[in-house]
């Protein structure tokens, strides 16, 4: 835990090197949760910046790197259940909603 009296301080060569090397391991695993690698990214980018806004209240009951990480992941989860929840399955439309009619747009009927 030498990082963290570091980053508490304010210590942005810390956070610069911490941010390099989980960085990657953060998008791979917000990847598994969004859509996109744009989303991915966007979760890590948040993910830091929460971490840094919370960094006062991290109790150590974990290592840092786990809170990070889970910090991420919760992101992630929470970005991924929305985008679901905005998506309609192709199979629940009907016709009259521009559904599932037997051929696709473009093709004769």
């Amino acid at each position: 835990m030498r990082s963290l009296p570091r980053i508490r301080a304010g210590d942005e060569v810390i956070v610069a090197r911490l941010l390099r090397i989980w960085s990657p391991g953060m998008l791979r695993a917000a990847r598994a949760y969004v859509a996109s690698q744009e989303s991915a990214e966007d979760t890590v980018q948040d993910a830091w910046l929460a971490v840094l806004r919370g960094i006062d209240r991290f109790e150590g009951r974990a290592s840092l790197r786990t809170w990070v990480y889970r910090i991420s992941v919760n992101i992630a989860k929470t970005r991924g259940v929305s985008r679901r929840r905005r998506s309609v399955a192709i199979a629940d439309l009907t016709v009259e909603d521009g559904g599932p009619t037997g051929y696709l747009p473009g093709s004769a009927p």
